[in-house]
């Protein structure tokens, strides 16, 4: 279909039960959100990034590409890809040891959960 491999950061694994009323069959029982590696999260933005339904029919195989922690907790330290130090102390609150403006992280984080979208 000429769709390439695509590299995506995982923002969010939502499960649903009972299975989700979307109009269409089957219903989802769970989606994954997406965004695309080197793009950055906008809490303001409503709808960034994708949503895939693992088990819907789209021809997409979905591959782990790096992961070293299985997740983060609140005073977990990381380094962003310029080197840069920070503290996680909630989901999008990111704190840097070097006095400087807070926000986010330089795309990507290190630790961060990566997978491959591959069409099938």
């Amino acid at each position: 279909m000429g769709i390439p491999a695509t590299v995506v950061h995982v923002q969010a694994v939502h499960r649903f039960d009972p299975p989700l009323v979307t109009g269409m069959l089957p219903r989802p029982a769970s989606y994954v959100e997406v965004l695309r590696q080197g793009d950055t999260h906008d809490p303001d933005l409503e709808d960034q990034g994708y949503t895939i339904d693992p088990a819907g029919g789209e021809p997409i195989r979905i591959e782990l590409f790096f992961r070293p922690y299985a997740f983060l907790e609140p005073g977990d330290e990381v380094a962003d890809r310029n080197g840069r130090a920070w503290r996680f102390d909630a989901a999008w609150d990111w704190n840097p040891f070097d006095g400087g403006q807070s926000g986010t992280p330089a795309w990507p984080p290190i630790p961060p959960q990566f997978v491959r979208c591959v069409p099938m």
